[in-house]
């Protein structure tokens, strides 16, 4: 009844979270049924703002982890695993490749100075 529904938006999860839990007035804690109604609510809220967030996370990697794929030329879609294997390679064989053409910048440089 009080729940947040899956589809709360980040705004109302905010203040759901935000809601005050209310003090019992009464020394006897007639108001509890409220206190409690409350902290589930907020905890509700919490989870669901958790989920949204993680939701979120798991989007940007499948985007991020697409583009690394892309970049890495792999013809068919394969694991996470098999992507960042890919990437790693790529990148050492870069790397080693800058390294021979500074090599050869530097042998040229040296040439025309004493050439």
């Amino acid at each position: 009844p009080n729940r947040p529904s899956s589809t709360m938006t980040d705004e109302n999860i905010a203040i759901a979270i935000a809601v005050p839990v209310p003090q019992s007035d009464t020394p006897d804690g007639a108001n509890g049924k409220d206190e409690l109604d409350s902290r589930e609510l907020r905890k509700s809220a919490r989870r669901e703002y958790h989920k949204c967030i993680e939701r979120k996370r798991r989007d940007r990697m499948r985007v991020l982890y697409e583009e690394l794929r892309v970049l890495t030329q792999l013809a068919e879609p394969t694991d996470k695993n098999a992507v960042l294997a890919d990437a790693i390679k790529l990148i050492q064989s870069l790397k080693s490749e800058t390294g021979m053409l500074e090599q050869q910048v530097f042998i040229k440089k040296k040439q025309r100075r004493f050439g």
